[in-house]
């Protein structure tokens, strides 16, 4: 897994487990809430009912 990826996984897991919208963690991380809301497609990592975290296999 290269370092880019490696980097937005672990930013997307700490979204979801963080709470807060993709907005206000983009903000308080410095970055662009739509890069978060892709990464978090791309990297197949979604919140669940439960707030869970699930990751798709590459």
């Amino acid at each position: 897994m290269d370092e880019n990826r490696s980097t937005w996984r672990d930013r997307v897991t700490r979204w979801h487990k963080s709470g807060h919208s993709a907005r206000v963690f983009a903000e308080q991380e410095g970055i662009n809430a739509g890069t978060l809301y892709s990464w978090s497609r791309r990297l197949g990592i979604f919140s669940g009912a439960l707030g869970l975290i699930h990751f798709r296999p590459l």
